[in-house]
């Protein structure tokens, strides 16, 4: 049985093993790049370039962990195609705001500041996260980063 957390991005998908967290590699690249417009035949070939680069021998061998993203509608198909094979999905807002939890709180006193992640921006206002387009100061956060901050 193989534990993987999968995060879900604008084009690409990053997987990392469970626990030890090392990168899941197709063709030399540290994730599997698709075109958003065919996410269900993606989400497919990954499943597929799991089961090789793994030896494994049935779907029923792997278990995901899914970071959402911030399209909703992506996610559906995501986890749909994923069935049961998704133990976990965690919600890119909830994992956001926990990594708005790591600015110290002198920093919140003086300044705005926000986090960069998948292309898009985000800020922390009255406890809740917002996206947008911000003139602020900004932390970028990689995928990798992320799994630091969900549950």
């Amino acid at each position: 049985m193989l534990e993987l957390y999968l995060v879900i991005c604008t084009d690409k998908f990053y997987v990392f093993e469970k626990g030890g967290g090392s990168v899941q590699s197709f063709d030399g690249n540290p994730y599997f790049e698709y075109e958003p417009s065919k996410i269900s035949t993606a989400t497919k070939n990954l499943l597929d370039s799991l089961l090789e680069n793994n030896n494994l021998d049935s779907r029923d061998d792997l278990r995901f962990f899914v970071v959402e993203s911030w399209d909703l509608v992506r996610n559906e198909i995501v986890l749909g195609r994923l069935g049961e094979n998704v133990v976990h999905s965690y919600s890119l807002a909830e994992a956001i705001e926990r990594a708005f939890g790591d600015f110290s709180q002198d920093a919140r006193k003086y300044m705005e500041f926000g986090l960069n992640y998948d292309g898009h921006s985000y800020q922390l206002e009255q406890g809740r996260t917002r996206s947008g387009e911000f003139n602020l100061l900004a932390m970028t956060i990689e995928p990798q980063t992320l799994l630091r901050y969900i549950a």
